[in-house]
């Protein structure tokens, strides 16, 4: 009975692991463009921030809370990390630490074609937050810190169209 119960945690104690390192995704453009694309909300907020960036730190508590406030309203927050490979573990130890549990990404690639793919206006100046619509169109860009009033706004009024 020992070696079974032995043998079934080799088994589930890896899996778990997968499943966690499978919340944060290294990810290129195209793959996060498909996560917006798969996901079934109507509106989609995406937020690029980085562990290093101050006004990502200060903002990303309201990301949080939209998501907690219009998590049975359509609405889909998409945190995508801007930090460097060698800062994944920081990255990793603040979500947990935000208690993010959802899936989120990380930027790999060159950042100068990464950041004009997203939105041509983008200097790459973070925090920045892309609004997608229900036809993942965006809606609203932001270059800088923003307020959780301006995304309650924005995402009220996508909602009510």
């Amino acid at each position: 009975m020992k070696h079974v119960l032995w043998g079934l945690c080799l088994c589930i104690v890896p899996m778990l692991a997968h499943a966690q390192q499978g919340r944060f995704i290294k990810a290129d453009y195209d793959t996060i463009q498909e996560a917006i694309a798969d996901s079934r909300a109507k509106i989609k907020v995406v937020n690029f921030w980085a562990t290093w960036c101050v006004p990502c730190l200060e903002e990303f508590p309201y990301f949080v809370e939209l998501d907690e406030q219009y998590e049975d309203k359509d609405v889909a927050i998409i945190f995508v990390s801007m930090d460097f490979e060698e800062e994944e573990a920081m990255a990793r130890d603040f979500l947990a630490e935000q208690r993010w549990r959802k899936r989120s990404f990380m930027r790999i690639g060159y950042d100068d074609e990464f950041i004009v793919a997203f939105h041509e206006e983008w200097t790459g100046a973070l925090p920045a937050t892309l609004i997608y619509d229900e036809n993942d169109e965006i809606r609203d860009f932001v270059e800088g810190k923003t307020s959780y009033e301006h995304l309650v706004e924005q995402v009220s009024f996508l909602l009510d169209e």
